[in-house]
């Protein structure tokens, strides 16, 4: 779709306990006109694979906002802990190739499980 090496950052928050992704991603782009294609591009799409005929929604986080501040938000993160599969945990992205994630600067705690019966909350991205 002509977005390779147009990000830095790709995290797709994963329900640890059921091993399914809640279906959502936070992408940090490279530039601001990147991020405008990719919204002109996606917003509204249902051609997915798997969505059941569902459009995808694309919006600005009001949160957390720039890759350094992503890097801090996550390196820290129980995701990022050793026992948690490299697959659920964010990408960094350098010139289109995937680097390691910068280390974490605090001892990092295992991720916790949440019953199954729980609604997602912000710490289930954190694992």
């Amino acid at each position: 779709e002509g977005f390779a090496g147009r990000y830095n950052f790709i995290y797709v928050p994963v329900n640890i306990r059921a091993r399914k992704p809640f279906f959502y991603a936070f992408i940090n782009f490279v530039t601001p006109y990147d991020m405008m294609r990719f919204v002109m591009r996606f917003d509204g799409y249902s051609e997915w694979p798997a969505a059941n005929g569902q459009s995808s929604v694309t919006e600005r986080s009001r949160g957390i906002q720039g890759l350094e501040s992503l890097i801090e938000r996550y390196r820290n993160s129980p995701i990022m802990h050793p026992e948690v599969p490299d697959i659920w945990k964010p990408g960094y992205y350098v010139d289109g190739r995937e680097v390691p994630f910068p280390a974490p600067t605090k001892r990092l705690r295992t991720p916790r499980l949440r019953r199954q019966r729980d609604a997602p909350s912000e710490d289930d991205h954190d694992a």
